[in-house]
C-alpha cells in the first residue's frame, strides 16, 4: 500500500528538535502537577487536622491524577476541594487503617534507630514496611479507579500487591527513589516530594490495573 511520497529532505533535526521540546513541555506539566498535589495534599491535610485530612487529601489527589492521565478536563482548585468534601467520610475510613500504620512504623524507625534496636527487629521492621509500602501504594489509586464496596479497598490492595510481588518491588524502588532525593534536598518535601509520589505512584499503578485487567479478561 502507498502511504505517501518519502521525505527525502533535512527534516530529521526539526523533529528532533520537536520531540525534545515535547518532552521538556510534557516533563514541565508533569512537575507542575507534581507540586499543585502536593500544595493541596498538605492543605487538604491541615484542613483536617492532619488525623481526619489526610484519607481525604489522599484520595482526591489520587483521583485528579488519575483523571489527568485520563486526558479529562479539570479544574484543580474547585475539582480537588470538591473530590476531598464528597469522599470526606468514607476516605477516612478507607485510609484510617494506614495512616496508623504508618504512624505506628514512623515511631518504630525512630525507636530503632535511637536505640540501636537487634537486627530480628529491624528485619521485621523492614517486611512490615515493604508490605505497607506495597499495600498502600496500591490502595490510593484503587480507591480512585475503581468502584468497590468500602471494605474491600485495604483487603484487595494488600491480596493485589500479595499476587504481584514484583509490583511491590517497583513500588518499594519508587519510594526509595522520592526518599533519597528528598534526603539529598529536603526543601523538596514542602514542594513537590509527596505530589511526585502520588503522580508517579498513580501511573504506576494504572499501568498495572490495565495489566491485570488484560490479564483476567484473557483468562475468562
Amino acid at each position: 500500500m502507498t502511504i505517501g511520497r518519502v521525505n527525502e529532505g533535512g527534516g530529521t533535526g526539526h523533529r528532533e528538535a520537536s520531540g525534545l521540546a515535547q518532552l521538556a513541555y510534557a516533563a514541565c506539566g508533569a512537575v507542575t502537577w507534581m507540586a499543585a498535589l502536593n500544595l493541596a495534599w498538605f492543605v487538604g491535610t491541615l484542613l483536617g487536622a492532619v488525623v481526619l485530612g489526610a484519607g481525604p487529601a489522599t484520595a482526591a489527589a489520587h483521583t485528579l491524577a488519575r483523571r489527568r492521565m485520563r486526558g479529562d478536563g479539570i479544574r484543580f482548585v474547585r475539582d480537588f476541594w470538591r473530590e476531598y468534601r464528597t469522599q470526606w467520610g468514607t476516605a477516612n475510613l478507607v485510609f484510617a487503617p494506614v495512616v496508623v500504620v504508618i504512624g505506628s512504623l514512623v515511631f518504630s524507625w525512630a525507636y530503632a534507630i535511637d536505640s540501636h534496636a537487634p537486627w530480628p527487629f529491624i528485619a521485621v521492621l523492614v517486611a512490615v514496611s515493604v508490605l505497607v509500602i506495597g499495600a498502600g501504594g496500591v490502595l490510593g489509586p484503587m480507591y480512585a479507579h475503581y468502584e468497590l464496596p468500602r471494605r474491600r479497598y485495604l483487603t484487595t490492595a494488600l491480596r493485589f500487591a500479595l499476587a504481584m510481588p514484583w509490583a511491590i518491588v517497583l513500588l518499594v524502588a519508587l519510594a526509595a527513589a522520592v526518599v533519597l532525593v528528598t534526603a539529598i534536598v529536603p526543601a523538596l518535601f514542602w514542594f513537590v516530594s509527596v505530589g511526585a509520589w502520588i503522580y508517579l505512584d498513580t501511573a504506576l499503578c494504572l499501568t498495572l490495573f490495565a495489566a491485570n485487567d488484560a490479564r483476567v479478561q484473557q483468562d475468562a
